[in-house]
């Protein structure tokens, strides 16, 4: 539990008080700023209240009339002036009892009144930061004038249209005094932000500290427009029937109809001609749910909206908890906004990672959410104004939509019930039951508007029939629909995703690779460019049905218009041993036309050894450098089976190329659209990002070779009625780094329901772990062969590759780089950084100061990425800052330099970061690595891992000397400052869970350095995760830690001493 002196998230705060003073016009939405900062900064754990002049002035006068605010009556402006005075008086008391922020609520509409309030305050030490909303639009102000006068205290009970004048001759009253901030230049010294016309402009003056930056920043994204949020959560899962918490499992039965109720019951909310964007979590249940809205609703995936991690008791029930941790069940109903799962997270860190949503939350429009119960919880806490005593507390129902609709006096709640059962998952103080009904004061607002629609029809079995018989095979057998839990032996067999822990902040290489199957759907035209059409063909695919997974193809038993017609008469090429150029493997025609266009003539040393086996029909499991020509190894073998085989279209999907990344599966069907150029076969790529009923077409139509991420395909093998039962060949490619970033249960899966018989697998892998030997035990044939073209070299990286590092303080990495980038402008150069922000501080920064650069991340739209790829394959010089998400098995020509600011996790990304540079036989290429004088023990690591590197010397007086000017930047510029700040706190979490920590000991860091490194003078405060569990926090300030707190299991928290 945060210690008593915590007040606030990452932020010491005890000390600090700000009065925040709303400037403006009646009708501008002061009220409503006033009322969300409130509620953002009580989120977040920071005394703030709100001290609304116009309540202390209703006190004598409820229902005043224009007239009183007319600044020639008298009387009026004495009584508002005494309302202010107490309003005041009011606010000075609760700071001297703890308060940290306090907002004055009223127009203060004149220069006297600023400067009288500035005044008070400043005697009593109280920061004053002015806040202005200025607007000129007439259809907002007559927007807020229709709210004001249905939501104001002041026109309770009055005629509207009578309310509606009344309140413009008001707004006219304070328009013949009102000055606007710093109007005639004789408030420059006060620190204000003005918003002009809902953020249009948006003027900040003289932002003191990091507390003022975060309101302030929070206020530059807040959205005074009316718009609604939609709130839902998944569809009653396989675990909310057995009454376990956490897990990835899909959907009941039950689930399952909500699934297919749900656009009917946000049609029925939203209307029919207002898109929504919806935000779902990663998990399956959320995106199981939403899987059913239309088409033109922009669907993205968030790390940050996944459910509480319950640590060592996921999937346990409570019962269960409480019999292994009697002390933890306790403490947790004691204080469960503060309880920290051992291993997993509390309802405060929750807040912490859902802050960015919030964030984008303000600045969008018409946004429905689905994710989980805690999540929807913090989120609902936001908007309600609900304590962090209550808000676990909160019963959040299923199958139950939840509008919510900001308004300037509060937020208005609607609910649209499903009408469908479902069990509930809210349990009391001290209770173990699986499922209990709420009591009355933890249900979610009593009083709401509640929509009840019928149940859905069931699913048409015309499409489970189309999907069983498109792959010539029996569905398995469904769940009751009773929603009766699943048996012991049925659960043993659920298979559990092992993705790794991310780094706290969300920002590790991780999340990247996460994000390879969950961001949002581009445009369906962009993702028809990825296939070769199959015209003049029957279509080979049939109607969608979610409720039936796609099972391993049965023996045939009888002739289909899909059946390969010469099956069993495969005949390819017999090539000796002994083969060193493509024109001895006696390839067809066609494939060998397409080998001379791409300009091929030898084969490399894995092609040599690979082909000849693969064409022969055996299994082979490949080892082999980045660089090596692996692809076209795999694939000369794959389009020559196709051709020989003369698949149709109508044949279905006969190849198909499993990759970790969306880039490196773009770059596969480059190579395969040029191979297969003067070939009839058709050819296709499914990945995330892309549109998926675009994809479903494709696949519909047949897809002789398909190229595909593996969440994406399990996505198309279980929901997408496609011809597969033709497959001949699977290739499996960087198998090591597909489990390493959790795709492990998604591959079992699809092996699993893939046709084993007469399918020949490949299996290519950097390095051969248990989880790699695992999945070739389940994927290959009995007796594969086995090809390593490395075990036999001296090193790790190619020969002509010189590899060098240089020794840096922390302070001088960025001026090293910058002089470094500077002197290489004519070459192409690849940066590598070890987080998002990162990469996005160090892009924003060198684009600012003129020294261009591409950034490629995997916080970035699918579109971005392939774009900014694309580009730079296409640049004959240039720099790109990236993430790991670049570093394996991407093809980028003639690539001059690769530099290694932050030093790789461990050896192996060292040899696919360096890999990117002197691909192919005759090429040449360099690598830079920056090392700290702490961190020299990564050579002893790179020299067992057979990786030769040499110190580069870099001059000291070729070092430009530009840190004032940063330091300068950084304090000046706003927007790169919090960028900076971002880059420096993911930087310390990357450093914290680096997996050589005995090397890389952020203990030893020194933080003034690293911080000047990001252009702060003095570091700013940061949490820092450390320990081995990853769950730990630290709050650092140069070398000092803050707000430790106590240990809790094992996820509790650390204090560097």
């Amino acid at each position: 539990m945060p210690s008593a002196k915590t007040n606030g998230i990452g932020i010491q705060v005890e000390d600090l008080k700000i009065c925040v003073v709303m400037v403006g016009l009646p009708a501008r939405g002061k009220s409503f700023i006033a009322q969300k900062a409130q509620r953002y900064l009580g989120w977040l754990s920071i005394k703030a209240k709100t001290f609304n002049v116009g309540s202390y002035r209703r006190q004598e006068d409820a229902h005043p009339s224009a007239d009183f605010f007319d600044f020639h009556n008298a009387e009026g402006e004495r009584r508002r002036r005494a309302a202010a005075e107490k309003a005041i008086e009011d606010m000075l008391a609760w700071f001297r009892q703890g308060g940290v922020i306090g907002i004055l609520d009223a127009t203060n509409s004149t220069k006297e009144r600023r400067k009288w309030v500035l005044d008070i305050c400043t005697k009593e030490g109280i920061e004053v930061l002015f806040v202005e909303s200025k607007c000129d639009d007439e259809n907002l102000i007559m927007a807020n004038i229709r709210d004001v006068k249905l939501t104001s205290p002041d026109y309770q009970g009055q005629d509207p249209e009578e309310a509606a004048l009344d309140f413009r001759n008001r707004i006219r009253n304070y328009e013949k005094v009102y000055k606007s901030l710093d109007e005639d230049g004789d408030e420059d010294e006060y620190t204000y932000l003005k918003i002009m016309d809902v953020g249009k402009q948006v003027i900040i003056n003289r932002i003191q500290d990091y507390l003022q930056s975060r309101v302030v920043y929070y206020l530059m994204n807040l959205h005074i427009r009316p718009r609604s949020i939609w709130l839902s959560r998944h569809g009653e899962s396989m675990y909310n029937l057995d009454g376990r918490i956490g897990g990835d499992t899909m959907l009941s039965p039950r689930g399952e109809q909500y699934a297919r109720k749900l656009p009917e019951l946000v049609r029925k909310s939203v209307g029919d001609d207002r898109p929504l964007t919806v935000w779902t979590s990663t998990l399956k249940r959320t995106i199981a749910t939403s899987r059913f809205l239309p088409s033109d609703y922009n669907q993205l995936q968030w790390k940050a909206l996944d459910e509480l991690d319950s640590g060592v008791c996921d999937g346990l029930t409570y019962q269960e908890i409480k019999d292994r941790f009697p002390e933890d069940f306790a403490a947790r109903d004691e204080d469960k906004y503060n309880y920290r799962y051992r291993g997993g997270e509390s309802y405060r860190d929750v807040v912490i990672r859902l802050e960015p949503i919030i964030m984008e939350l303000e600045r969008s429009e018409d946004i429905l959410i689905v994710t989980h119960q805690a999540v929807l919880r913090c989120i609902y806490a936001y908007f309600m104004n609900k304590s962090q005593a209550d808000s676990p507390w909160m019963n959040v129902p299923l199958h139950t939509l939840i509008k919510l609709t900001p308004r300037a006096y509060g937020t208005e709640e609607v609910r649209y019930e499903a009408n469908i059962p479902a069990v509930s998952t809210w349990r009391g103080k001290g209770s173990t039951a699986k499922h209990e009904n709420p009591t009355a004061e933890c249900t979610f607002l009593t009083t709401t508007t509640t929509h009840t629609a019928a149940t859905m029809d069931a699913a048409a079995s015309s499409k489970k029939r189309k999907l069983r018989d498109a792959n010539g095979s029996k569905p398995s057998k469904k769940r009751s629909s009773s929603g009766a839990a699943p048996s012991p032996a049925a659960k043993s067999k659920k298979l559990k995703r092992t993705a790794p822990a991310p780094a706290s902040d969300d920002d590790s290489e991780n999340e990247d690779a996460e994000e390879v199957e969950s961001e949002e759907e581009e445009d369906a035209a962009e993702t028809a460019e990825n296939f070769k059409d199959a015209e003049d063909d029957d279509g080979a695919g049939s109607d969608l049905d979610d409720d039936v997974k796609a099972p391993a193809a049965a023996p045939k038993t009888a002739s289909s218009a899909s059946d390969l017609p010469n099956a069993d008469a495969l005949s390819l090429p017999q090539v000796g041993a002994e083969a060193h150029d493509f024109a001895e493997l006696n390839l067809s025609d066609k494939t060998m036309k397409a080998i001379g266009e791409m300009g091929f003539t030898k084969m490399t040393e894995i092609q040599r050894r690979g082909i000849p086996p693969l064409l022969s029909g055996k299994d082979v499991l490949g080892a082999a450098k980045t660089g090596s020509g692996k692809t076209l190894a795999f694939l000369i073998p794959a389009v020559e089976m196709l051709s020989a085989l003369r698949f149709k279209p109508r044949n279905g999907t006969g190849v198909i190329v499993v990759s970790p990344t969306r880039e490196l599966a773009l770059q596969i069907f480059g190579v395969a659209r040029e191979l297969m150029a003067h070939h009839s076969q058709t050819y296709g790529i499914v990945i995330g990002g892309a549109n998926r009923r675009a994809e479903a077409d494709k696949l519909q139509k047949g897809v002789n070779l398909l190229i595909a991420t593996p969440g994406r395909l399990l996505d198309h093998l279980q929901n997408t009625p496609f011809v597969f039962k033709n497959l001949k060949s699977l290739i499996i490619d960087e198998a090591d780094r597909i489990l390493e970033i959790g795709f492990e249960d998604e591959m079992r899966q699809i092996v699993k329901i893939l046709p084993k018989d007469d399918r020949q697998t490949m299996l290519f892998s950097a390095t051969q772990t248990t989880k790699v030997e695992d999945l070739a035990r389940i994927s290959l044939r009995p007796g594969p062969l086995y090809v390593n073209v490395d075990e036999k070299q001296e090193h790790s990286t190619v020969a002509n590759l010189e590899q060098g590092y240089v020794i840096c303080d922390a302070d001088k990495r960025f001026l090293l780089l910058f002089s470094f980038l500077k002197r290489n402008l004519k070459k192409k150069v690849i940066v590598f950084f070890s987080s998002c922000n990162s990469v996005k501080y160090h892009a924003e920064l060198l684009n600012y100061i003129d020294l261009p650069v591409l950034d490629l991340h995997g916080k970035q739209k699918q579109q971005k990425r392939t774009n900014t790829f694309f580009e730079f394959c296409n640049a004959k010089q240039g720099t790109l800052i990236c993430t790991d998400v670049a570093a394996r098995g991407l093809d980028i020509p003639a690539v001059d330099w690769i530099v290694q600011v932050d030093p790789p996790d461990d050896p192996r990304d060292y040899i696919h970061r360096v890999g990117r540079t002197a691909r192919g036989a005759n090429s040449k290429g360099r690598s830079l690595m920056f090392l700290q004088p702490s961190e020299v023990g990564f050579l002893t690591h790179l020299k067992e891992a057979r990786v030769p590197v040499v110190e580069f010397d870099f001059p000291a007086n070729k070092i430009a000397n530009i840190q004032s000017l940063l330091e300068k930047l950084i304090t000046q510029n706003y927007y790169l400052n919090k960028s900076a700040k971002d880059g420096y706190r993911s930087y310390l979490h990357a450093y914290a869970s680096h997996s050589l920590r005995t090397v890389f000991d952020v203990n030893k860091l020194d933080l003034a350095k690293v911080a000047k490194s990001f252009g702060f003078a003095v570091p700013p405060r940061v949490d820092v995760t450390v320990g081995a569990s990853g769950r730990g926090e630290k709050k650092v300030q140069g070398r000092r830690a803050y707000g430790s707190q106590p240990k809790q299991g094992t996820g509790g928290y650390y204090k560097k001493r």
